[in-house]
């Protein structure tokens, strides 16, 4: 059975209510939705000025993807992703710990060395290959850990628990 290409729809993310209209030209995003995966393609940077956006981008992806669905977020088109940006992504995976998130950069990036350094990948899964990651239907043990939120008011202060 191949279901990891039976597409069910997939679309631009509009702008948000009350988003200046440049944020939303600056990083855009498509959600797909698979059988078994949601897709969140995205493009553009991910920077100061776009972060709020990238977080409600992320928000939508996890709540479609809530239904026990796979998300995998491509980040092939992206052309710059702040560190606070991949920290947020990071936490929202590890906030909805039942969903199983895949990060997909086709080539090596600044993005890998940053997963590995900051201790993200018990999170997010780096992939080079979308197709691999949909087919994919094992789920590797989430360790019950803690990474920063985006709510702490130290912003440079790690969580520990």
């Amino acid at each position: 059975m191949n279901t990891h290409f039976s597409h069910v729809g997939r679309y631009e993310l509009p702008a948000f209510d009350g988003e200046p209209p440049d944020v939303s030209a600056r990083v855009s995003a498509d959600i797909e939705t698979r059988s078994n995966a949601i897709v969140l393609y995205v493009r553009g940077d991910i920077d100061a000025y776009t972060i709020t956006r990238w977080r409600r981008v992320l928000d939508d992806a996890f709540q479609r993807a809530s239904d026990g669905r796979q998300l995998v977020v491509d980040l092939d088109e992206v052309t710059f992703m702040s560190c606070r940006s991949i920290i947020d992504l990071a936490c929202r995976a590890q906030q909805h710990d039942t969903i199983r998130v895949s990060v997909v950069k086709a080539a090596p990036s600044v993005l890998d060395r940053i997963i590995t350094a900051a201790g993200l990948a018990q999170w997010l899964t780096l992939h080079t290959d979308l197709a691999d990651v949909i087919s994919t239907s094992t789920d590797p043990p989430r360790p019950n850990l803690r990474v920063w939120t985006h709510r702490e008011t130290d912003r440079g202060t790690p969580t520990h628990q």
